[in-house]
């Protein structure tokens, strides 16, 4: 019970955090066994190694995104509630557009609880606690803060690759045909191998 109220409260901090730059931040919907693509919207599946490993208990871990057009914001669950797997399969429906990753949201158990970190997510830079005094001693330049984005097209799943955030800077790297074998078993009514590649970059 306990952790489920920690999980609850990391939770709504995670949404608070969001919501200072931006009106409103939508959760996208997980695709169910028995779902498939609805009509206008797309699908967006992959893998993804989480920061932790036995530190990482029961908390859920979230990416935020941010669509480049209409500037809304979504997160989406990429490590679900009660699993310490350090690989863990995303899959969720998802509006057509262009969007640029803004951060991964994890949680670290310790003895009282949990400590959350909301992390802004750049090319090729490592964001740890020495990551503001570089930024403000200008070692690092906000002409070098670089989003990654990816393009989504509708009436379709959209293969996004492996995320590894277990490296620093993270990594997004293309396995579809080994997840393909395994994620049409989980997802039966999609047909994943027809699916558009749409790797970060």
């Amino acid at each position: 019970m306990k952790q489920l109220v920690v999980i609850l409260i990391c939770l709504i901090q995670f949404c608070g955090l969001m919501a200072q730059d931006t009106p409103s931040v939508a959760e996208l919907n997980n695709v169910n066994k028995g779902e498939t693509v609805a009509e206008g919207q797309a699908v967006i599946y992959g893998v993804f190694i989480q920061r932790l490993d036995k530190k990482s208990k029961g908390y859920p871990q979230y990416i935020c995104i941010e669509d480049t057009k209409t500037l809304q914001r979504y997160m989406f669950k990429v490590k679900p509630a009660m699993k310490s797997d350090k690989e863990n399969i995303f899959c969720a429906h998802i509006p057509s557009g262009t969007y640029r990753i803004i951060s991964y949201y994890w949680v670290v158990s310790n003895w009282y609880g949990g400590t959350a970190h909301n992390e802004p997510v750049y090319k090729g830079i490592k964001v740890d606690k020495n990551f503001n005094r570089l930024l403000h001693n200008g070692q690092v330049k906000e002409e070098d803060l670089q989003t990654y984005t990816f393009t989504i097209r509708p009436d379709m799943a959209n293969y996004l690759g492996r995320w590894n955030f277990g490296v620093e800077p993270a990594t997004f790297d293309d396995d579809k045909e080994t997840l393909d074998s395994h994620i049409s078993e989980l997802y039966p009514a999609i047909d994943f191998s027809i699916a558009r590649k749409a790797l970060p970059f």
